[in-house]
C-alpha cells in the first residue's frame, strides 16, 4: 500500500469502511489503516474524520498519521490501539474491581470531556459504544470518529446516525 504499508489483517468492517492493521516497512511499526469506497453515500465528506483527527491531541484518542487516495478509495492512517473492545474485557474479565472500574470510567467521562470543551468548537462523536472503546492494559482509548461533528456556532443538521441500540433517545428521533 502506497509502497510503505504491508497489510497483514483486517481489523474490523463497518457501514462505510474497512479497517486493515498494517505494518510500517521503513519504521517497523503497525498502523491502522481505514480504507474508505470513494463511491460510498454513507460518507459525507470522507476528509472530514482525518480533519477532526488531525487536530485533537490526548491520551484517549488516536493519532492521526496520515491520509492518501487512489481513484477508489481515501485511507486514513493511524495509530494502531492495540487491546481489546470493552466488551470483549467485560467477557475476559467477569470480575473487576470496583478501583478498575471508577478508571475506567473517569478517563471516559475526561476523554468526552476534552471533546466536549474543544476550542473553538465542541465535537460530539456521536457513536459511542463499548465496539468503540479500547481497553490498552490501564489506558482506555476512543477509536472510530468516522461520523463524530463538530458543533459550530451556526448549529448543526445532524442524522440520525450511531448505533440504535448505543444511541440516546434524543438522537435516534433526530434531536
Amino acid at each position: 500500500m502506497f509502497g510503505k504499508y504491508r497489510v497483514l489483517s483486517t481489523l474490523g468492517t463497518g457501514n462505510s469502511s474497512t479497517v486493515y492493521l498494517a505494518e510500517h516497512i521503513r519504521l517497523n511499526v503497525y498502523r491502522a489503516i481505514k480504507c474508505i469506497p470513494k463511491d460510498t453515500s454513507l460518507v459525507s465528506s470522507p476528509s472530514s474524520e482525518a480533519t477532526l483527527l488531525k487536530n485533537l491531541n490526548h491520551p484517549g484518542i488516536p493519532i492521526l498519521h496520515e491520509t492518501q487516495e487512489d481513484a477508489s478509495f481515501f485511507y486514513i492512517v493511524e495509530e494502531y490501539i492495540y487491546g481489546d473492545s470493552l466488551d470483549q474485557y467485560l467477557l475476559y474479565h467477569q470480575h473487576i474491581s470496583q478501583d478498575t472500574f471508577l478508571q475506567f470510567a473517569m478517563q471516559l467521562c475526561e476523554i468526552i470531556r476534552y471533546l466536549h470543551t474543544h476550542d473553538p468548537y465542541p465535537i460530539l462523536h456521536l457513536d459511542l459504544k463499548p465496539d468503540h472503546i479500547i481497553v490498552c492494559g490501564n489506558q482506555l482509548k476512543l477509536i472510530d470518529f468516522g461520523i463524530a461533528k463538530i458543533l459550530t456556532s451556526s448549529g448543526n443538521d445532524f442524522q440520525n446516525f450511531g448505533t440504535k441500540k448505543y444511541a440516546a433517545p434524543e438522537q435516534r428521533h433526530g434531536g
